[in-house]
């Protein structure tokens, strides 16, 4: 069976189509549970060849620390082919069952783009948390990424010193940023501070809360 799949991904065809967005959502999602949780060392001899290069596996063996090379393969991972996703949940049945049932049972939450105005309420709502609290550098990473802040803003963002100032400065462009940028930016955020982006997900934007708020 596993020759057919080897096979499956040698396809030029098979190997472009890039991984499903709700897959990498998956993958985000779960992030700190699966840095906690997994062990890659077995992991990495699975994909190794399916899904990895030899590259990343050496790169990902040198890093000694466990929780930085789940960290690694975790961003690599949604870099590949749709197939990808599905080695990684393979990989993960006979010890990490509980993985997969976390994996299996994250909802696909989508945001549309009629729902833009209720996602900026959120961050509006939130914005004094948003502010003390986020940890900036690794989220403008993942929005530069998916295309969310472009050149200007990221050199904007660089400009500067302080996590308070960068977070503000982040918060007040995302509403400008078109109907993805509210999903990505609580992703980015969940990556690392799932505690922050449930925070913001569940907002209250009533208009008791919202009476004393105004966009800058």
């Amino acid at each position: 069976m596993e020759g057919g799949i080897s096979g499956s991904l040698a396809d030029p065809v098979i190997t472009q189509i890039p991984m499903l967005q709700r897959d990498k959502d998956k993958l985000k999602y779960n992030h700190s549970y699966i840095v906690e949780q997994l062990d890659i060392e077995h992991i990495i001899l699975y994909l190794s060849g399916m899904v990895l290069t030899q590259f990343e596996v050496d790169k990902l063996y040198s890093i000694r620390d466990r929780k930085e090379r789940t960290k690694r393969l975790l961003n690599i991972l949604p870099t590949k082919s749709a197939l990808a996703y599905q080695h990684f949940r393979r990989s993960l049945q006979e010890r990490y069952p509980h993985i997969i049932k976390k994996l299996d049972s994250t909802p696909y939450v989508q945001h549309p783009a009629d729902d833009t105005n209720t996602n900026n309420k959120k961050i509006l709502v939130r914005r004094e948390s948003l502010v003390l609290n986020l940890k900036p550098d690794d989220v403008i990473v993942d929005l530069s990424r998916e295309g969310i802040l472009n050149d200007s803003d990221q050199l904007k963002l660089r400009g500067y010193r302080t996590d308070e100032d960068k977070s503000r400065a982040l918060v007040d462009i995302l509403p400008h940023r078109g109907p993805n940028a509210f999903k990505s930016f609580t992703l980015a955020v969940r990556t690392g501070q799932p505690k922050l982006a449930d925070l913001l997900e569940t907002a209250d934007i009533s208009t008791d809360e919202m009476q004393n708020s105004s966009f800058l």
